[in-house]
């Protein structure tokens, strides 16, 4: 015979692999007298909302114990940005953390992200208007971008620009050339006062080259937020592969 406890820990495995094999990564799962806790990266979805959903289906059809509350963690690059509790009967959704983050923030991972290598190709449409005998000036480029996983928190990214079509515009955008390359690293409060935010450093758009802080706060009634935005940034571009640069802040 099983017991119903042994059973119950079975489903909670069983969860935790089900949503590694569909596609979600960093997934972990815990299970404590007062709740059952998974976490997960919508990684296979992008937009995420649409991932969640479908993570709350499995979750829903798990048959998970149902006197106690079910949560999963929503991170991003291993840092808990949402947490979504499941009564048996609604789901609620807040940025909070509780208890259930420090219960489950040490289990193994399934689909470990570290490491993890993406490629994606951004399209990019720039227009300008400064010459009088023309509408427009124009450029269309195709951008892949190579996104590494690192520690939790951090992400490279590498991206190389392709003109497709360009006129008038100076003679180094005829050329293919780097766009993105930085290194950010996410984080949120250890004090759980719903910091979260960015650090990122390297080559920005727009011809930039810095450092970048982004950083929000919520309100304990979660209806209402802060955010905020500082750089340190001055003058950068590509020639071909040749980087110019000033080092005079803008």
């Amino acid at each position: 015979a099983v017991w119903p406890a042994m059973a119950q820990s079975v489903r909670v495995d069983s969860t935790a692999r089900r949503l590694a094999d569909e596609g979600f990564a960093n997934v972990r799962a815990v299970e404590t007298a007062d709740y059952t806790v998974f976490t997960l990266e919508s990684d296979r979805f992008k937009i995420p909302v649409e991932g969640f959903a479908y993570a709350a289906g499995i979750i829903e059809s798990a048959g998970l114990d149902p006197s106690k509350p079910v949560k999963f963690i929503a991170t991003s690059y291993k840092v808990p940005q949402l947490t979504l509790t499941w009564d048996g009967e609604s789901w609620d959704a807040t940025k909070r953390l509780d208890s259930s983050w420090n219960a489950v923030r040490k289990q193994p991972k399934l689909n470990n992200s570290f490491g993890k290598i993406d490629i994606v190709v951004y399209p990019q449409v720039s227009l300008q208007n400064l010459i009088i005998n023309q509408v427009y000036q124009s450029l269309f480029t195709l951008n892949p971008s190579l996104e590494v996983s690192l520690w939790p928190g951090a992400k490279f990214t590498y991206q190389l620009v392709i003109p497709i079509f360009t006129d008038y515009f100076e003679d180094r955008y005829y050329k293919v050339h780097p766009g993105f390359i930085t290194l950010s690293q996410r984080f949120r409060d250890p004090w759980n006062l719903n910091i979260t935010g960015k650090v990122t450093i390297g080559n920005f758009s727009g011809n930039r080259f810095g450092a970048a802080l982004e950083a929000s706060y919520h309100f304990p009634n979660e209806r209402f937020s802060i955010d905020t935005q500082l750089a340190v940034l001055a003058l950068s571009y590509f020639e071909g592969f040749t980087w110019k640069y000033t080092d005079t802040p803008s």
